[in-house]
């Protein structure tokens, strides 16, 4: 507690400007008189008084501030380019409300964008669209941007105490000013525990662009399979429409029984029904991807491409190098070691004293008399168990995210090992069906076709045949989609230069 008068019995006699010392619940205060309240000198030169305590003040603020301000760190030029850097990203710039020019300019980018949608859209042109529109995306921006805020405001002096008392029995006034000041090193310290935490929330917002691609990759192929899925039972239920015609014919040639055109009926009315429960998953692949894209649930998006499956061959061993040097997500938890380890240096520190400085002037006009004053305080940090149990606290969440550290980085071998193992799977399951199970299955309608018309086999091998065809193409489909959302996932884990954030 600082004291904002001195006590008369502290203070008799301090005509010689001499100092007096007092402590009092847990401070120290060093008080000063600038003037002697009982000086003629006083009344006869009072604006030379006020000169004398202004200059008093200024320099009293200027040497706290100078102690304060010992070592400290300037964080300007980073938190600078960084705040360039979010406002670079956000979807209008650095101000939404964009001049006439670049409004008018955004507006034909976004029309660029919904004639790609509606076409033909690459992979590459919808995750493109993404990372420039998803809001999720753009409220974990934010999220950086305000940890930028923090840096500032953690490393900032608390605010001075300004005080006025009055006295009605000596008609006193009387204005202070004081300002408690850290010890050098705290302020700065709290500085770089949040400027660390904002470089952890930059690694996070790098994470999610990367989690959005993937996203962006599983839902395009996701609709991509959808497709393949309603276009290969729409084909047959036409071949079984086929089907139908035949055992009808052969049926009014006394050739086969009745059951065969029904049983060939029954199958085609199990696929359309089929067919229709695709077609809503269809939508539902639509509206799932232009939900991701901002977009209106039942907007189009046009014909996607089908994946290009690429030799396999690739070094795991590389992928892991690879993946541990560009994972945003293990910058994230280095940041944040960082930040704990600032925080401990800076619990240690609250071993160490606060200043308070501070100065006034007060004047009795029943005494015609008044003064300066000027004060040191000294804030004891005599609870050492508290102390002792912050340092504590600091300690273990800087161990912890060491073990999180590690956490992340075994994390992120695994799920290269796994998206590599998929890929690879898929690749391979692409390669048998292209080469092997859909050209057997072909010939083998072919053949049974022939053999059905000349009375060789039953009517359930020929639809056996097509079952067969029909699972054998869906497969295929199904491995190529999840080939590319696969590919997709590997390219998440193995991370990529953050030429965004950098």
């Amino acid at each position: 507690m600082v004291a904002t008068q001195p006590s008369p019995r502290l203070v008799p006699d301090l005509r010689d400007g001499r100092f007096a010392a007092a402590s009092s619940g847990g401070s120290i205060h060093i008080t000063a008189l600038i003037t002697d309240p009982s000086s003629p000198d006083l009344r006869r030169r009072p604006s030379q008084v006020r000169l004398g305590l202004a200059s008093t003040l200024a320099l009293l603020t200027a040497g706290c501030l100078s102690l304060a301000g010992c070592g400290a760190l300037d964080y300007s030029s980073r938190l600078d380019k960084e705040e360039a850097l979010v406002a670079g990203l956000r979807p209008g710039g650095a101000d939404l409300l964009l001049p006439p020019k670049e409004s008018l300019a955004r507006g034909e980018q976004e029309e660029a964008a919904e004639a790609a949608l509606s076409g033909a859209p690459t992979l590459e042109r919808v995750v493109e669209i993404a990372l420039r529109r998803n809001p999720s995306l753009h409220a974990t921006l934010e999220r950086w941007a305000e940890a930028l805020g923090r840096p500032a405001q953690a490393s900032s002096y608390a605010f001075p105490t300004l005080t006025y008392r009055s006295s009605r029995v000596v008609r006193l006034h009387g204005v202070s000013l004081t300002q408690v000041v850290p010890f050098p090193g705290k302020l700065t310290l709290q500085g770089e525990v949040a400027l660390e935490l904002a470089g952890a929330a930059r690694y996070d917002y790098a994470a999610q662009r990367n989690t959005l691609r993937a996203l962006a990759a599983n839902l395009y192929y996701g609709l991509y399979l959808r497709r393949q899925e309603r276009r290969i039972l729409q084909d047959n239920v036409e071949l079984l429409a086929r089907f139908v015609e035949i055992s009808r014919a052969l049926y009014a040639a006394g050739l086969v029984e009745q059951a065969d055109v029904l049983k060939a009926e029954v199958e085609r009315s199990t696929l359309r029904a089929e067919e229709a429960r695709v077609a809503g998953e269809v939508r539902a692949a639509v509206a799932a991807l232009n939900t991701l894209l901002d977009r209106s649930t039942v907007a189009p998006v046009g014909s996607v491409s089908d994946p290009e499956p690429k030799a396999g061959g690739e070094d795991l061993e590389a992928l892991f190098a690879q993946a541990l040097d560009q994972r945003p997500e293990i910058d994230a938890a280095l940041s944040r070691a960082a930040s704990a380890d600032a925080a401990v240096s800076r619990a240690r520190l609250s071993y160490l004293p606060d200043f308070v400085f501070g100065g006034g002037y007060s004047r009795s006009r029943r005494l015609d008399s008044g003064g300066g004053t000027a004060q040191v305080g000294v804030i004891l940090p005599i609870w050492l168990g508290r102390i002792a149990g912050e340092v504590d606290e600091a300690k273990a969440r800087a161990r912890r995210t060491r073990f999180e550290i590690e956490g992340v980085r075994n994390q992120v071998l695994q799920e290269v090992e796994q998206a590599a193992a998929r890929q690879e799977a898929a690749r391979q399951r692409i390669r048998i069906l292209e080469e092997e199970a859909v050209p057997q299955a072909r010939q083998a309608i072919d053949v049974s076709e022939a053999a059905y018309q000349a009375g060789k086999i039953e009517f359930l091998s020929l639809i056996d045949a097509e079952r067969l065809l029909l699972a054998a193409e869906l497969a295929r489909y199904r491995a190529l989609a999840d080939y590319g959302a696969r590919t997709a996932d590997l390219e998440r884990a193995i991370g990529r230069p953050q030429e965004a954030t950098e």
